[in-house]
């Protein structure tokens, strides 16, 4: 026996010496409507698919009927992220069809450098290095502090002659 509730199918089975236990069988129905599948414009207007259409060849027909486009080889037609080739072909599954110019021009933007240029621009330039480390790890203003320090004590001689002198 088997009976269907909420989408999924349940078949009883007869064991010996036992009463029909239920066992549930992850299989959803098959629903009698069909989905409904959308045409998405290079205008980025969507279309619900009239029940007609099966084909990729057909779709585009349609969208560019629809959006007053030359029907010439100058679109090409994306669904589910992969690219249509075959478009007399069924659709190979259901959902959003993109339709897309074809062509443009090869290499990518560019202008990156420029970019780079405008930026470097408004980069302030510090004159403040005390922050810094050097290569075994000790702040530069440490390191400029302790020759200051020998500096001072180095002519702190000179200075009491000096200061004798007058």
């Amino acid at each position: 026996r088997i009976r269907a509730r909420k989408g999924i199918l349940k078949k009883s089975v007869d064991l010996p010496n036992r009463k029909s236990h239920h066992l549930s069988v992850f299989k959803p129905l098959k629903h009698q409507t069909p989905t409904t599948m959308f045409l998405k414009s290079p205008f980025g207007k969507t279309f619900c698919c009239p029940p007609g259409i099966s084909t990729p060849a057909e779709a585009l027909q349609f969208i560019c009927k629809a959006e007053n486009l030359p029907a010439e080889n100058g679109w090409k037609m994306e669904q589910n992220g992969k690219f249509l080739t075959k478009l007399q072909d069924p659709f190979p599954s259901e959902g959003t069809v993109s339709i897309l110019p074809s062509g443009g021009l090869l290499g990518g933007k560019g202008g990156f450098g420029s970019l780079l240029r405008a930026i470097g621009a408004q980069i302030e330039k510090t004159t403040n290095h005390e922050a810094m480390r050097d290569l075994s790890g000790r702040r530069q203003r440490d390191v400029n502090n302790e020759k200051r320090v020998r500096d001072y004590v180095a002519k702190q001689g000179e200075r009491e002659k000096e200061e004798k002198e007058k």
